[in-house]
């Protein structure tokens, strides 16, 4: 069913907006994917802060023609769906690689960092990078480490010295 003017006009607004606020989008053919195996990802996707949406591809290309975005909607036959990252970079990455490796079907087509097009072959490169948390976390580790490692040597001095003023106690008493 032709959407009227006035939901195109509408629909171009959403995707041109969403465009301008993700931090990461992968566009994807889902042209054979079981409806459960959809709502799965997209359960996924949204609790990771994304969102996962079907648009036109000629409304797209509009979007994309406004904004400067290189790729070819001619090149493909198939259903068109964006997977959008609003919080995080990786973790929406890591969750469409999951479900991809579990259903055939879906097709990786490109995507976007920000306004930089990502290949198929980038994109798998971020899927294998870790989060932002993970990240974080190892950062931290690595910052707080001397500092253990210091305590650590200096509580061992102190254990020894404790150790040998209770075997001096020992021999008195014997």
């Amino acid at each position: 069913m032709p959407l009227s003017k006035e939901k195109k006009k509408l629909q171009i607004e959403e995707l041109e907006r969403k465009m301008k606020e993700q931090k990461i989008v992968l566009l994807f053919d889902f042209a054979k994917v079981k409806t459960e195996k959809m709502n799965l990802l997209r359960k996924k996707i949204k609790e990771l802060g994304g969102e996962i949406k079907v648009f036109k591809k000629t409304l797209a290309k509009i979007v994309f023609k406004k904004l400067n975005l290189p790729f070819d909607f001619d090149s493909f036959k198939g259903q068109l769906a964006f997977l959008f990252g609003f919080q995080d970079e990786i973790l929406p990455l890591k969750a469409f690689g999951q479900i991809e490796k579990e259903e055939e079907n879906i097709k990786i087509l490109g995507g976007f960092l920000k306004t930089d097009f990502l290949s198929i072959e980038k994109i798998k490169e971020l899927e294998n990078l870790p989060s932002k948390s993970e990240t974080l976390g190892r950062l931290v580790f690595a910052l707080s480490w001397p500092i253990l490692g210091l305590r650590k040597v200096l509580s061992g001095n102190l254990e020894k010295f404790v150790f040998v003023l209770s075997q001096i106690k020992v021999k008195k008493e014997q």
